[in-house]
């Protein structure tokens, strides 16, 4: 089977490129869930023995909440795609950087007309 023009071509890499995307996403969920990781952002992540929302009948949706005391928790899962496999490395969070750089702060200065050296 080939594409029949260039259209085509670049329709299939797209589809690829977004097939191997959800395949890396899918691997880090899968990873953080299987060490232990909890609910947190914007996903949940069930737990027969957690919390179970007010107004919802099944027990199927109890969750518990990040808390951080988890060392799966306060790691940064690193993904590489490498000749056809998926490379996956815990490595532990690293500290802000302490900056001015905020927004807020740099917006603040703008406004307050001091953002010069002198």
């Amino acid at each position: 089977m080939s594409a029949k023009d260039v259209r085509e071509l670049a329709g299939t890499f797209l589809l690829i490129d977004l097939f191997l995307t959800h395949y890396i996403y899918l691997e880090a969920i899968k990873i953080y869930i299987e060490e232990g990781g909890r609910s947190r952002g914007s996903y949940l992540v069930t737990d027969s023995r957690g919390y179970h929302p007010e107004g919802i009948p099944e027990s199927d949706w109890n969750f518990t909440i990040c808390r951080y005391d988890r060392e799966i928790e306060n790691k940064i899962l690193e993904i590489r795609y490498k000749q056809e496999t998926v490379e996956k490395v815990l490595v532990k969070v690293r500290p802000v950087p302490d900056q001015e750089l905020w927004f807020e702060k740099v917006w603040k200065k703008n406004l307050e007309d001091n953002l010069s050296d002198s």
